[in-house]
């Protein structure tokens, strides 16, 4: 019996050891579940914060859309506060990359500023970059109703052409001669007026619908980048400033081949009369550069022609230019250029190397292709965009003054005029169609071509003010000019949407109207060329014929005489 108890004794005690230990294990495996749990959690709540921090980021450069987007709405948006939002988001939210910009970077021009450069750096948002950033996204929807009705590239890049000769008429003052009656400007400020010193941006240049062949080129160059097409510009030494004697071309690169074109001319040199679809190769271009200019079978250009000019150049002493923004290399475009996506998206970053981001840098993704007519000359960014952005930012009383001048009619505020006598029989005016003008262009320029036109009509409606004084005069002088830039763009209006029947009677009644007006050589143009496709090409060549031009015009007048004549 003892020993029974004993073994039965043991069998318990081992049992009950065996029980502590399995229960000391499951204790253990307690210990770690829990703090897989609260690891869970704690990730949790990491993920919910990292959630609510990307939301609040998104929010941030949703609220810098709203205030840049283009749209008419948002025409007087306060630019200030992108720049106070864009600073919060580049503190808190912002994924800059570390690789510097050297001043000694070979796509810089050796006199661009140290201090710019360096900036490119930076993670400080100015005004600068807000001015960029609203120019691209303009540009981008702009571009977008352009090509809309052109499926294959090279239809794209011929529509943004015509487009930005069409809306951009080339002028040497900006500024309209007319505002010397009522005291704005002197005649003699005026006539001594460097066009190129009135800081402009693309919005600016656009809106005014008028600029100097450098404008034409930005514009032009800007609405091809943000399709992702590369460009170069090429300009003889003696033609960099704005008083240039012969015109610039521009090419544009498809895959390893190139279009080229001459905005100060409203002209393409086609490698084939025959063949739009053919492309000029760059090989053949090294080897015998004048071919671009006899591309013109049958024409013949009268003696002093720009046409001639341009044969005389040397081009391969010729400066040759990346016609983009330095703005858009820096690090704060590269860490947007992530985040612009959907409604924002648009072409705002260029990388100067290569990375596995952005493959090949700009320069070599330009230069790879034209190494033939390049040789060995050096390839730099144009200093004319980033000469804008810096006089927008750094603009005198007396620059700002001028930049009013030249949109004067934009941004007039446009007064309908009520008859509402009060007590003392005084006649009362009340502002009905604030800055419509602005609204209307812009309007027009997204393709909304109903709404402008809608807007134009009541502008051109409007009726004098009756009565005396300096005031009523200028009123009537305003009214005068906004009428008459509203009739020409309802042309431009009409045009861009195929409706060229009334696109050509509008503007035989502008030139009735406004025989000697701002517009006037650039409405007989467009009239022309609306009666041709109109399939009325004897119309058009005696409009031509009857139109004296300035020698930047007449260029495209003798091509399209020929064209028009030939059965």
């Amino acid at each position: 019996m003892t020993i029974c108890r004993i073994q039965t004794l043991i069998s318990c005690t081992l049992l009950l050891t065996a029980g502590l230990i399995s229960a000391g294990c499951n204790g253990g495996n307690s210990s770690e579940d829990l703090e897989k749990k609260e690891g869970k959690k704690v990730d949790a709540i990491s993920a919910r914060e990292n959630l609510e921090k990307r939301r609040i980021c998104k929010a941030n450069l949703d609220k810098v859309y709203q205030i840049l987007q283009p749209s008419a709405e948002n025409i007087n948006s306060e630019l200030q506060a992108a720049v106070v939002i864009l600073n919060q988001w580049f503190g808190s939210c912002a994924d800059l990359s570390k690789t510097q910009r050297d001043v000694a970077h070979p796509l810089f021009m050796p006199q661009t500023e140290p201090e710019f450069i360096a900036n490119l750096n930076s993670d400080s948002v100015s005004l600068g970059d807000v001015l960029y950033l609203r120019d691209q996204l303009l540009m981008r929807k702009v571009v977008e109703h352009v090509v809309q009705d052109s499926p294959t590239d090279l239809e794209k890049i011929r529509a943004i052409y015509e487009y930005t000769c069409r809306n951009i008429t080339l002028d040497q003052q900006l500024i309209d001669p007319r505002l010397t009656a009522a005291g704005l400007i002197t005649q003699e400020r005026l006539s001594q007026l460097d066009p190129t010193t009135i800081p402009r941006t693309l919005q600016d240049v656009v809106l005014a619908g008028r600029g100097l062949p450098q404008d034409r080129i930005w514009v032009f160059a800007t609405l091809l980048e943000q399709l992702n097409f590369d460009s170069l510009v090429m300009m003889p030494p003696e033609s960099a400033d704005a008083k240039a004697s012969s015109p610039a071309i521009l090419f544009v690169l498809i895959d390893d081949q190139l279009l080229a074109f001459c905005p100060e001319l409203a002209i393409e040199f086609q490698a084939n009369a025959e063949d739009a679809n053919q492309l000029w190769a760059a090989s053949a271009l090294a080897k015998d550069f004048n071919s671009l200019f006899n591309t013109f079978p049958g024409v013949t250009f009268p003696e002093g022609s720009p046409i001639q000019q341009m044969q005389a150049v040397d081009w391969k002493t010729a400066d040759v230019f990346l016609p983009y923004a330095m703005l858009s290399t820096s690090r704060r475009m590269e860490a947007l250029q992530i985040e612009f996506a959907g409604e924002m998206a648009c072409t705002i970053y260029q990388p100067l190397e290569g990375d596995d981001a952005n493959g090949v840098g700009l320069g070599e993704r330009v230069t790879s292709r034209l190494k033939p007519i390049l040789e060995e000359r050096k390839l730099t960014f144009w200093s004319y965009p980033h000469k804008m952005y810096q006089q927008s930012l750094l603009a005198s009383e007396e620059a700002l003054t001028l930049r009013e001048l030249s949109h004067a009619t934009l941004m007039k505020e446009v007064r309908s005029v009520r008859a509402n006598e009060d007590q003392n029989e005084e006649k009362t005016y009340k502002v009905s169609m604030e800055r419509q003008m602005l609204k209307a262009r812009l309007q027009q320029l997204l393709g909304n071509e109903t709404e402008a036109l809608r807007t134009y009509i009541r502008i051109r409606l409007q009726f004098s003010v009756t009565g005396t004084g300096a005031a009523v005069q200028f009123e009537n002088l305003m009214r005068f000019l906004q009428a008459e830039d509203a009739q020409y763009w309802s042309a431009i209006s009409q045009y861009e949407s195929q409706g060229y029947r009334a696109a050509a009677d509008t503007l035989q009644n502008y030139v009735a109207r406004y025989p000697n007006g701002r517009w006037a050589n650039s409405a007989r143009q467009l009239q022309a060329e609306a009666l041709a496709k109109n399939d009325k090409p004897a119309e058009a060549v005696e409009i031509l014929k009857q139109s004296e031009f300035p020698a930047s015009m007449n260029v495209r007048k003798t091509i399209d005489l020929q064209n028009w004549q030939t059965p």
